[in-house]
């Protein structure tokens, strides 16, 4: 019996991550995308360059994008940018961060159809050189 209960229940668990690592659909159909372009965030002396991509399923526009930098340790934005109607790919150099820094990059992005949102978010830990 406990055999047959360890895979089941590792199936069950691993389901459960793979949900949630899924973009969620949005009425209609089609998901709109929001991550991290190739090597990015890429961490330079005392900051961090950082590029993200986007694209809106049909009908929709990402009408807002936010990119922020926190310490990791202390949990205070250190720079934001934000860009009103992006384009595919936003990409920003954040300087004066300091040496040898865990930082935290986030990034968040507003889709919108009509009256309809979609809000996106994407994370990523790194240290600047």
């Amino acid at each position: 019996m406990r055999t047959f209960h360890r895979p089941v229940l590792i199936c069950i668990c691993l389901g459960g991550v793979v949900q949630l690592a899924q973009s969620d659909a949005v009425p209609g159909g089609g998901v709109n995308y929001l991550g991290y372009s190739k090597n990015s965030p890429t961490p330079q002396s005392g900051g961090v360059d950082v590029s993200v991509d986007q694209k809106p399923t049909t009908g929709y526009t990402c009408t807002k994008m936010t990119i922020r930098v926190i310490d990791n340790m202390t949990g205070m934005t250190l720079d934001t940018y934000s860009v009103d109607n992006p384009g595919p790919t936003v990409a920003k150099s954040f300087t004066g961060l300091g040496g040898n820094r865990q930082i935290q990059v986030t990034v968040d992005a507003t889709f919108q159809n009509g009256a309809t949102f979609d809000p996106k978010r994407i994370m990523a830990t790194t240290t600047t050189k």
